[in-house]
């Protein structure tokens, strides 16, 4: 078993749910494993957020007023409009698959274990730095009349903005990396 090293600063977690109470308890609960904890009731005021911070890990509940969770997970900042078929694709095949079609990197259900919630977190931050560490990919891609900023999650194409699903925009980033080859 390998132990985390130790970060710079703590991971920023926005955390979005309409049910105030298990926010509050889980926001001590991250606080305690040392995650900067931001919560958020509904999903309006989670793609402000997502347009205004930077956040390291997004936990969304699929059911939020206004705006529902699998259309914030279909957005990223800036907020782009939902992918059109989400509720009939969510009623044919459940939000967990959805939710990872549109560019989830997990899925967990409720009730969950707080634990495993701060695990699963941990596995994903290691994947991402793992990935790109910090210093050895550049934040912006060029690759003809493309730019992608992987900082901002933004693409434009000749300089015009594009809206992207999160797993589209990880399928071009891997493309525009191994352009050359």
């Amino acid at each position: 078993m390998t132990t985390d090293p130790p970060a710079t600063h703590d991971p920023r977690v926005l955390l979005v749910d309409d049910d105030r109470e298990l926010c509050q308890m889980l926001s001590e609960y991250l606080d305690a494993e040392h995650f900067d904890v931001k919560s958020v009731h509904d999903g309006g005021e989670a793609l402000a957020e997502l347009q205004a911070g930077e956040f390291e890990i997004v936990i969304l509940d699929v059911m939020l007023p206004s705006v529902g969770g699998l259309e914030c997970c279909a957005s990223s900042a800036p907020p782009i409009p939902p992918h059109p078929d989400a509720h009939r694709a969510r009623r044919r095949c459940g939000p967990a698959i959805v939710g990872l079609e549109l560019g989830a990197d997990d899925y967990l259900s409720k009730p969950f274990n707080p634990r495993e919630l701060v695990a699963r977190i941990r596995a994903i931050l290691r994947r991402a730095s793992s990935r790109s560490p910090r210093g050895s990919a550049p934040d912006e891609l060029s690759v003809g009349p493309i730019t992608l900023n992987s900082g901002t999650r933004q693409v434009h194409v000749a300089e015009k903005p594009v809206a992207l699903t999160g797993a589209e925009f990880r399928v071009l980033e891997l493309l525009m990396r191994s352009a050359a080859r």
